[in-house]
């Protein structure tokens, strides 16, 4: 599913390169599955300790979070990862138009690196939105701060594109544009519920 963006084959440079591939990706599969497992063991252990209010602020998050998983890999699977992949390829070079054939070979074991790095990545920018809701529902931030420094932010979530994206412009904007668009939610929803 995920090298379907690659219209050749993959490469192993060693013995134990193949078997390492399955073992990486099952150990990087059986930890992200294994956190929502946790997370839930811990809150039904919890919840008969809990008020009424902890147990809705509980779900809240719970549901938020994997809300935000889901959009992750979306994001991910459907416009970073193709974009990205075809971004880096366009870096091959063929003889007929220069001095040397400069051709891509993969190798699984370097796709399966780049892949969970860039997922976890995507997830840690899309947490920055949902911290920034739980820091003005809490009352730790006023909502108007954020309101107040709105051009702040953009320039914050495009400086956050452009260290974790290829260097062009496109990538960037692709990588700030759901932080922002999360950020502008969150903000118009909690001004919708308080009524700033």
């Amino acid at each position: 599913m995920i090298i379907k963006y690659f219209k050749t084959d993959f490469v192993f440079m060693s013995l134990f390169e193949g078997f390492y591939c399955f073992f990486l990706m099952s150990f990087f599969l059986a930890c992200y599955f294994s956190l929502f497992v946790v997370v839930f063991s811990i809150f039904e252990f919890l919840k008969p300790g809990l008020t009424v209010n902890e147990r809705n602020v509980s779900v809240f998050f719970i549901k938020g979070q994997f809300l935000i998983q889901f959009f992750s890999f979306l994001f991910l699977y459907k416009m970073f990862l193709p974009h990205l992949v075809k971004f880096l390829l366009a870096f091959e070079q063929n003889k007929n138009e220069n001095f040397f054939n400069f051709y891509f070979q993969p190798r699984l074991l370097d796709y399966i690196l780049v892949f969970w790095s860039v997922f976890y990545l995507i997830i840690f920018l899309f947490q920055i939105s949902f911290f920034l809701f739980v820091l003005i529902q809490f009352r730790l931030v006023d909502i108007r701060f954020f309101i107040k420094n709105r051009r702040e932010f953009i320039i914050f979530f495009l400086i956050i594109g452009c260290v974790f994206s290829p260097p062009d412009i496109y990538s960037q904007i692709l990588l700030a544009f759901p932080c922002f668009l999360f950020y502008e939610i969150i903000i118009f929803f909690l001004i919708f519920i308080n009524n700033v």
